[in-house]
């Protein structure tokens, strides 16, 4: 059963919150749900925005359709080339170029067991038929 706060409850919060505490803090000390506290410092007029009132920074970074068409179609770069470019999953270059009507090229197909680009060349030496493993 909740029981109504008191204004010596309410005074508390309030202090804890001016001393710096943060209101995780002030739920747990004072034995109230987060957003109970929440509500009191609001009904006070405390700002609980992180920083105590500066502007918080943002948590992704700002993608532009712009952005996405210039790495993609004029510098020629692939979905994950251009999300790394741009700090973003390939996922989200992908959502902003079809939004922007922008055709998506079709990736090829890795051939099982071929060599990558990069690698050196290695020499290939016969396999005796009767040392392949044989099929159950």
């Amino acid at each position: 059963m909740a029981f109504h706060l008191t204004p010596g409850e309410r005074r508390t919060m309030l202090d804890l919150f001016d001393a710096g505490h943060k209101v995780a803090y002030i739920a747990q000390h004072t034995q109230r749900a987060r957003n109970t506290v929440l509500r009191v410092l609001h009904e006070a007029g405390r700002d609980t925005s992180r920083g105590r009132g500066a502007p918080s920074a943002p948590r992704r970074p700002e993608i532009t359709t712009d952005a996405c068409v210039r790495l993609y179609i004029d510098q020629d770069r692939s979905l994950t080339e251009t999300a790394r470019a741009l700090g973003c999953s390939p996922y989200t270059v992908r959502r902003r170029l079809v939004a922007a009507k922008v055709p998506i090229r079709r990736v090829a197909p890795r051939v099982q067991g071929a060599p990558h680009l990069d690698a050196e060349p290695q020499e290939r030496t016969a396999v005796e038929p009767s040392a392949r493993p044989q099929p159950p």
